[in-house]
């Protein structure tokens, strides 16, 4: 996901049209750099090895941090499976001042997405056998 992707998907989720997102530049932008940090934090930090099973070349991905100055092209290292949480989180605290109603919404949308990918990482066990003893 690009960083103008995730724009377009906040106003989206709330804003009428672009002109009006533009009142509200510097709040979306502390709500994108805080949503990504705290879905690094709680959930992919969690399911890390998920990840690592699946890729052995998988290393943690680093935040960006979001400027007025980042260019819409530049892109959102997380993993696939997490990326659909960003605009969610972002758009709860990009409300959370203005509507609560429709924050809480965002939010509530945001856990249940974020319970149903952590259920579905950690839910069923791998092994991997790397070693033993033979008998």
């Amino acid at each position: 996901m690009t960083y103008g992707n995730l724009k377009a998907q906040i106003r989206d989720l709330g804003f009428e049209e672009n002109a009006s997102m533009d009142e509200y530049k510097g709040i979306v932008i502390n709500a994108c750099n805080r949503a990504v940090n705290i879905i690094l934090k709680t959930v992919v930090s969690n399911i890390e090895g998920y990840f690592k099973f699946e890729n052995e070349e998988w290393e943690f991905p680093k935040p960006i941090s979001i400027t007025i100055d980042t260019a819409d092209d530049s892109v959102i290292d997380l993993p696939d499976k997490v990326i659909d949480l960003v605009p969610l989180l972002a758009s709860y605290y990009a409300w959370l001042d203005d509507d609560e109603r429709k924050a809480v919404y965002y939010y509530n949308q945001y856990d249940d997405l974020k319970n149903q990918i952590l259920a579905e990482c950690q839910g069923g066990s791998k092994a991997r056998i790397v070693g033993g003893i033979r008998f």
